[in-house]
């Protein structure tokens, strides 16, 4: 019993001394753990300065004796969570006891970047702050003072956008700009005047830009050193496209509008076709009376559902008349001049309060005497009365007429210079006073100060403004047809030059522009003098 007693004795004391044993294995291998684990420090006062390229880290009140200090850094954070010999490490300058400096060089301008202060212990022990990040200088780039980030594109080369700051270099080769997708052009780095310190950046917005808001963008050796808005409104460049061609050729022809359909008639055969702009398809109409000769290029005018064709250079002076639902022609003989010499031609002619107004040239023999005058004539197929309204400049080489809100505009074609057996046109647009007849002056057309203008263009309205375009800017021996297009805005009396992406078929005297559908159709024309072009062009000056 005693024996029994001393064994249970013996056998508690060794498992005492083994759970004490056991208790202190777990203690030491603890206390090991944690010595092995970094050790952070917080972030003690840490004062960082950027330049472009260069950051300056300085680490002040650490209060631990070191053997080495430096910095980890990193554009990504995730790679200084691991640290490993690859991470990017700068050793530090001594500044004292426990204060120490990093200097980071041949960083990126504008970028942000990640790091970690280390301290290497005599024993060989690191510990680190927690993770911080710094951002480096950029150029300062920004846009040139007062600049509204809007701009509109005027003229078919390019516009003018200019970025302020300081670059690290001016070469032009290290640089690339881009608006949304577009690639621009930057032509120049130059010294401001202002601020001797900065550079001005020229940068070439492309006219063709279509109108939107897009983000424009200066890229420094393929890094993004500025990005910013930019809107473009629309300028005067426009883009055209083919819509259709006739099987058959045109050299000259007379044309007029019907129930959203442009209509042809061929000089000499007098065919008459229609093109519907909604399907793009031709039709054949039919054929107008041989007995009729119609002026080339002239205009239907229609009135109370009647198309109506002016005189057209003869001696007799006569209006013909379409009935499109009869198809029915008829013929008003007006004025038969006693001398068979005697002719009327017709400039142009439009429509005012019923009546159908004619700028004409009168050719008269009177005695052995050729009197010649440019008249403004009115029609009124009611009573069918052929009166002279007024006189015109017999200077004048041609006329055209249109209204546009209640009021008449005639654009007159007079020669600015004869040389080389050729004679130069300008245009000059007057405003009509009917009451007064008399004729109101508006600005010339310039186009770099000097005056522009075309015999007998195509003169029609759309979005409450007139625009002009085609003909002859010259004949003679040096004859020039017009690919001009201008705009005249009433409510300030102002011109614009309108741009197109193609010269569509060329104006000469066979070409015309109606519009369908709110949108401009551009038809036919001499291209060259041999060469007749059939093709329409739409457009479209909402896009």
């Amino acid at each position: 019993m005693k024996m029994n007693s001393l064994i249970m004795k013996k056998a508690g004391n060794s498992s005492l001394l083994i759970f004490c044993i056991l208790i202190l294995i777990c203690v030491l291998s603890c206390k090991k753990e944690k010595e092995e684990q970094p050790i952070s420090v917080g972030q003690g006062a840490i004062s960082v300065s950027t330049e472009q390229t260069s950051a300056k880290i300085d680490y002040i009140g650490l209060g631990t004796s070191f053997t080495e200090s430096g910095v980890y850094y990193s554009t990504d954070s995730a790679s200084i969570a691991v640290i490993s010999e690859n991470t990017p490490k700068v050793i530090s300058v001594k500044l004292d006891a426990s204060n120490f400096a990093a200097n980071l060089k041949d960083l990126s301008p504008q970028t942000t970047y990640f790091f970690i202060i280390y301290i290497k212990d005599a024993k060989g022990k690191y510990v680190y702050t927690k993770l911080s990040k710094l951002t480096t200088k950029g150029y300062g780039i920004k846009w040139q003072v007062d600049f509204s980030k809007t701009i509109k594109l005027i003229d078919i080369l390019h516009k003018d956008v200019i970025l302020i700051g300081q670059p690290l270099n001016t070469d032009i080769k290290n640089y690339k700009v881009t608006l949304g997708s577009t690639v621009c052009m930057l032509w120049k780095i130059a010294k401001a005047d202002a601020t001797p310190a900065d550079y001005m950046f020229y940068i070439q917005v492309p006219a063709p830009t279509p109108a939107g808001k897009y983000k424009l963008t200066l890229s420094y050796l393929d890094k993004v050193i500025f990005s910013d808005d930019l809107e473009v409104l629309k300028g005067n460049y426009y883009y055209v496209s083919k819509k259709t061609q006739p099987s058959f050729p045109v050299s000259s022809f007379s044309y007029f509008q019907h129930d959203n359909k442009l209509y042809t008639i061929q000089t000499g055969s007098n065919k008459i076709d229609s093109w519907n702009s909604v399907t793009n398809e031709w039709s054949f109409v039919g054929t107008a009376p041989s007995s009729i000769t119609f002026a080339e290029g002239s205009s239907g005018n229609e009135l109370n559902g009647k198309i109506w064709f002016p005189p057209a250079g003869s001696a007799e002076e006569a209006f013909h008349s379409y009935t499109p639902s009869s198809n029915r022609w008829e013929k008003t003989l007006l004025f038969t001049p006693p001398n068979s010499n005697d002719m009327l031609k017709t400039y142009g002619s439009f429509v005012y309060q019923e009546k159908i107004y004619c700028m004409v040239q009168q050719i008269r023999h009177i005695k052995g005497n050729i009197l010649t005058e440019n008249l403004l004539k009115v029609f009124n197929p009611g009573d069918k009365s052929w009166k002279v309204i007024m006189n015109l400049n017999n200077s004048a080489w041609d006329y055209k007429g249109v209204v546009l809100n209640g009021q008449i505009y005639l654009l007159a074609a007079t020669v600015i210079d004869q040389e080389n057996a050729s004679t130069y046109f300008k245009s000059t647009l007057y405003q009509l006073d009917l009451n007064s007849k008399t004729l109101i002056k508006k600005p010339d057309i310039l186009w770099y100060n000097l005056p522009q203008g075309s015999i007998n263009p195509s003169l029609f309205t759309h979005n409450n403004h007139l625009f002009i375009y085609g003909g002859m800017k010259s004949v003679g021996y040096n004859a020039n047809v017009s690919t001009d297009m201008y705009e005249f805005a009433p409510e300030n009396d102002s011109w614009t030059r309108i741009h197109l992406s193609h010269n569509a078929d060329r104006g000469g005297s066979g070409m015309f522009c109606n519009v369908f559908n709110d949108k401009i159709y551009i038809a036919f024309g001499l291209r060259y003098m041999l060469d007749y072009s059939n093709y329409i062009w739409e457009l479209d000056m909402n896009k």
